[in-house]
């Protein structure tokens, strides 16, 4: 990597590496001066380590870094954040349950705790993401969580993908159901279910509001079916929105690199290691 780093000199590289890999070659990108699209999760390390890439970050305010929190561009999030924002209401409470379809998982890597960090780490985050990204930063001292350990009854899954979760220490394999509280910094209080149960390819995935007069559902946002739906005290609304997300966080990249203007990026590194942080605080505290 350093040698392709000082013979082609790119101006930007797009990072899509395991969580245990993140480190060393976005420093070798920052001392470089070459800007970054990297994908979440951003590590599997302890906080402190992403703390280090974020002020390593930092100490070179021309460079610019987006990470891969898709969904903060998908155009149902915008809606809500756009409704909460007109009706000038704040949810007192957000429950986000995010169920994934294990049997579409073969990498030996996604079930071994030392190499994703465990499922809310790796893919449970984008959650994690939009829990703050409604509802402001958490106490991270009130998360605690319980979980369903892959050595209890419940957590022998019937169709783990041939070569997984096999000859993982036991301390090291990833649990089959967490329920995560916490508490944020204005006073809501949130929740976070994640699992990995499901069977075939489609995933579970929905986040609700809780605020003064009505309820906000996002329903199945990785999905062209992704919907909101509101309720208030007399009505039931639903609104769809079928989007690519991916697509247009890409575009706001591209732009800024060519403006050299950030201030479109919706999730940067220094926004990203908080999300970090509670997704670690979540998948450690059980």
């Amino acid at each position: 990597m350093r040698t392709m780093l000082d013979s082609t000199k790119p101006t930007a590289v797009f990072i899509g590496l395991p969580p245990f890999a993140h480190g060393e070659i976005e420093e070798m990108c920052a001392e470089r001066g070459v800007d970054m699209f990297i994908e979440k999760p951003i590590s599997c390390r302890e906080p402190a380590f992403v703390a280090n890439m974020r002020d390593c970050f930092n100490a070179r305010p021309g460079l610019i870094v987006s990470v891969g929190y898709m969904l903060r561009y998908h155009k149902a999030v915008a809606f809500i954040k756009n409704f909460l924002a007109e009706k000038h209401i704040h949810p007192a409470s957000i429950c986000a349950r995010y169920n994934s379809a294990y049997t579409s998982m073969p990498k030996p890597g996604f079930w071994d705790a030392r190499m994703s960090g465990g499922p809310v780490v790796e893919q449970g985050t984008h959650f994690c993401d939009l829990v703050r990204y409604f509802g402001g930063e958490i106490i991270m001292d009130s998360v605690a969580s319980v979980c369903v350990q892959p050595s209890s009854a419940l957590g022998k899954l019937s169709e783990v993908p041939s070569g997984c979760d096999v000859g993982v220490p036991e301390e090291h394999r990833i649990a089959r159901a967490i329920s995560s509280l916490f508490k944020f910094e204005n006073g809501a209080v949130g929740m976070l279910q994640h699992a990995i149960t499901m069977k075939g390819e489609r995933y579970f995935t929905e986040l609700e509001l809780w605020c003064d007069g009505y309820v906000v559902r996002l329903v199945d946002p990785y999905s062209t079916d992704c919907r909101v739906e509101i309720n208030d005290s007399s009505n039931h609304h639903i609104y769809k929105f079928p989007d690519d997300p991916y697509l247009t966080e890409d575009q706001v990249f591209l732009e800024a690199l060519q403006s050299r203007d950030s201030s479109k990026i919706r999730s940067s590194y220094s926004d990203a290691a908080k999300t970090y942080e509670l997704s670690y605080r979540i998948q450690n505290s059980c």
